[in-house]
């Protein structure tokens, strides 16, 4: 849920920075963060290093 807010609520990078560090050092993408990963890619507020990085590991998580 913390995630997911993180990833669907926010306005500025931080947070989901934050959490893809998160995701990163678990090692593993539930199918429910990747929905959220994928609806963050939709907003205009997502810096272009973000977007990378969730594209990234949308990616490696298939």
């Amino acid at each position: 849920m913390l995630l997911r807010f993180s990833f669907e609520s926010s306005v500025s990078d931080y947070w989901p920075m934050k959490a893809i560090d998160w995701i990163k050092a678990a090692g593993k993408v539930t199918p429910d963060v990747r929905e959220s990963l994928s609806a963050m890619l939709n907003k205009s507020w997502v810096p272009q290093r973000l977007r990378q990085r969730v594209e990234m590991l949308v990616k490696h998580s298939e």
